[in-house]
């Protein structure tokens, strides 16, 4: 596979971080998502939170061994309290807490019974809402049941899936190639209505596929043009700089920045001798013009024109 499709991108869009029911009132949940640790929890009015894991001060792994306490998340290294906009709110030993000290905090609904939180690699806001599902509240219908896999793929190949329905005959043991009737974009939403026919212990048994994907699939090929961006690579770096100022790293930065400035220093005032080797051929870059000291005509030149001559060569 070429370097350019993969790895794949993380594309952006709403992920499911956790389930309504698992995030309890002082719950505190441990995920690992978008490449990097997060926990998620709930602040004093009861609404979702997802924030990096780290602590802002040296580093601490706040889902280890952390707690949630008065609608803020709390270290366990040194207790330094976090709010659900990632602010530091409090130092328990210190008079005030850190203005620059700050969590990464990923936009977060709740709907549906699930946990979302929105990931953007340029940490852009929200580009669309989450659709509500009104049978989710209907008492008609029954209660939804969640089932977890671990599969080898990624994202983009399960979306691509969704357009790939040639495969069911020859991987699902589907009578025939069901029948496009429709495939239509509007900015962010995907409908695709197909006609199939099912397998069955009477028969083939004709039903359908319609998919109504309202935001997610066209998110999927607008991060892949903005992975190939010119000097993507360059200005990825720049984004995620601003760690070397945050107040955890900002030590090792100006130390890292110390040692950099002396080496320079050093190699400007410092004098070293270096040779220098190589093949060639010399060429005289002084050249005379040769006269006869007698009066006559010329009748031979026996040298000719850039030859080589010798002392006491008859020219």
């Amino acid at each position: 596979m070429s370097s350019r499709r993969f790895p794949f991108p993380m594309p952006f869009g709403w992920f499911k971080v956790a389930l309504s029911a698992e995030l309890g009132e002082d719950s505190l949940l441990a995920r690992r998502y978008f490449g990097s640790e997060v926990v998620v929890w709930r602040d004093a009015a009861g609404v979702a939170v997802c924030q990096e894991a780290y602590c802002a001060h040296l580093g601490a792994h706040l889902g280890v061994g952390g707690r949630v306490a008065a609608g803020c998340i709390r270290c366990p290294f040194h207790d330094w309290a976090y709010n659900a906009s990632g602010a530091n709110v409090e130092i328990p030993y210190a008079d005030k807490p850190n203005p620059k000290a700050r969590l990464r905090t990923f936009p977060t609904v709740e709907r549906n019974g699930i946990v979302l939180a929105w990931y953007h690699p340029r940490e852009e806001t929200p580009l669309w809402d989450v659709m509500e599902i009104p049978e989710y509240d209907d008492p008609d219908y029954g209660e939804y049941e969640a089932f977890e896999y671990t599969i080898g793929t990624c994202m983009q190949e399960i979306a691509e899936n969704g357009f790939d329905q040639a495969h069911f005959e020859f991987v699902h043991s589907h009578p025939k190639v069901g029948r496009t009737e429709k495939v239509e974009f509007d900015g962010y939403d995907r409908v695709v209505l197909t006609a199939q026919q099912f397998p069955s212990s009477k028969g083939p048994v004709d039903g359908r596929i319609d998919v109504v994907n309202e935001h997610s699939s066209i998110a999927l090929a607008n991060v892949m043009e903005h992975n190939e961006l010119f000097l993507m690579p360059v200005w990825r770096a720049l984004g995620k700089s601003k760690w070397v100022i945050e107040a955890r790293q900002l030590p090792w930065t100006i130390s890292a920045t110390v040692a950099a400035v002396v080496v320079i220093l050093l190699l400007c005032l410092w004098p070293s001798d270096f040779e220098l080797s190589g093949k060639g051929k010399l060429q005289p870059v002084v050249r005379r013009q040769v006269f006869s000291k007698l009066d006559g005509d010329v009748v031979a030149v026996p040298v000719k024109h850039g030859e080589m001559v010798k002392q006491g060569q008859l020219l």
